[in-house]
């Protein structure tokens, strides 16, 4: 959220005054001291929880004490199990042209009159999820015409869930995109979960559906197994709503729909399968011990030492998520974040009256949010490569790290070009009282 915001530009504004007192290039400064994947985490949300800070004492105990089936699919707790910001950071960097307009702290690598071009990275990084409060749920439902039918309580920000989790079942259980439907805003028939907070969604919420989906899918085959195939379940696999074997040899060809396993007489019930419930049968491990997701922005600014204006003229966002389920959703989270940060960085600030506390600017024509116009056009996403090891098929999460990211960057591009580190946001006025012009 906004903490985590906040944090992250302070965190990064001492690293970029440290990096500037040693004339060390920012790039090759967060390279230099980015954690790499199995490192120690040093922070880890909820550790003031007694259990919490006894497991940190001693995981090692911990991983004895949990049920095995978990132990075996959990990382390493406390150490960074996927990548951070290393690839994303090279590549955004060669895209964005970064080794021609970096020229120094404090130098603009342009000057027109008053109006000075700078160049500027930052990087961000949130949590996959949070534990507590619960564990998050997910059921699937299996109907005799092969269409599947999610429950989630996923929350319905316009970050394209609906689309993400459908994705993830219909690959889970082997059906076509185009036979799931999903159900995320009743909370009489959905299963608890946290709602979109935590970046907690695609991660936690579409492991639950990953999971709810291949128990259902075991049912599937073990019914199909029996009643079509003379085989055992694990001989046989679901491709685009068709079970077939595996490894298709000689009188091993058979293959039947899965509406047709379905609707087919089972001898054990004399009758049909009617539907499949699945649901998770484990809960998901502790995430906030391993997980975290990233984002390294680049962006160009002008600023205008006559007016204080702050213009935004190209960026460059990396999202390192892990797999990329959706490129086009991925990419709209990305922009998304970015936008947001910038606006926070840039115009959004709060102003209070100093008698009663009332806001003064509680309306959209006094509090300035950024508009399409003042966001550059040509904005690219580059993502990450790597595999998180307990995400959905790799995913992981992504919405709060590139909200995280524009600030930093946006401030650090502004320095370098008029020498002055401006508080946010960043208002004409600000720039202007620091540059001792009013």
């Amino acid at each position: 959220g906004v903490g985590d915001v906040t944090l992250g530009a302070f965190m990064e504004r001492l690293c970029d005054m440290a990096a500037a007192a040693i004339n060390m290039d920012p790039v090759a400064f967060r390279l230099l001291n980015q954690i790499k994947s199995g490192e120690p985490l040093r922070h880890v949300m909820g550790q003031e929880i007694p259990e919490v800070e006894e497991v940190m004492r001693d995981p090692e105990k911990w991983m004895r004490e949990i049920p095995e089936e978990m132990r075996d699919s959990m990382p390493v707790p406390f150490l960074l199990a996927g990548e951070s910001t290393d690839s994303i950071l090279k590549n955004c960097a060669e895209e964005f042209g970064w080794k021609e307009k970096w020229v120094g702290w404090g130098k603009p690598y342009h000057v027109d009159g008053p109006k000075r071009r700078a160049v500027g990275v930052g990087t961000g990084v949130s949590c996959c999820g949070v534990e507590f409060e619960g564990n998050v749920g997910a059921i699937v439902r299996l109907n005799s015409d092969g269409s599947l039918k999610v429950h989630c309580a996923a929350g319905r920000q316009g970050q394209g869930s609906e689309t993400t989790l459908s994705q993830v079942a219909a690959e889970a259980l082997g059906v076509p995109y185009e036979m799931v439907e999903i159900e995320t805003g009743d909370t009489d028939s959905c299963p608890w979960a946290h709602g979109s907070l935590a970046s907690n969604t695609m991660y936690r919420v579409g492991w639950a559906v990953r999971e709810a989906s291949a128990d259902a899918r075991q049912q599937l085959l073990k019914m199909a197994a029996q009643e079509h195939f003379d085989a055992e379940p694990e001989d046989l696999t679901i491709r685009e709503g068709v079970i077939c074997f595996a490894e298709p040899s000689g009188g091993r060809n058979l293959s039947v729909t899965v509406e047709e396993a379905m609707n087919s007489i089972r001898k054990d019930a004399l009758g049909q399968m009617s539907s499949i419930t699945g649901r998770p049968t484990a809960p998901m491990v502790p995430t906030t011990t391993f997980a975290r997701h990233f984002a390294a922005h680049f962006v160009e600014v002008e600023v205008d030492e006559e007016t204080g204006e702050i213009k935004l003229l190209d960026y460059v966002a990396g999202q390192e998520s892990g797999t990329v389920v959706n490129p086009q959703v991925l990419k709209n989270q990305a922009i998304g974040g970015a936008i947001c940060g910038a606006g926070y960085g840039l115009y959004e600030g709060l102003v209070f009256d100093k008698h009663n506390g009332e806001v003064l600017n509680a309306g959209l024509l006094d509090y300035k949010v950024l508009r399409t116009a003042d966001f550059p056009a040509n904005a690219r996403v580059i993502f990450g490569e790597s595999y998180d090891p307990v995400g959905p098929f790799g995913a992981s999460a992504a919405g709060e790290a590139p909200i995280g990211a524009p600030i930093p960057a946006i401030s650090q591009a502004v320095y370098n070009a008029i020498g002055v580190w401006i508080d946010i946001p960043m208002t004409p006025e600000r720039v202007l009282s620091a540059l001792g012009r009013i």
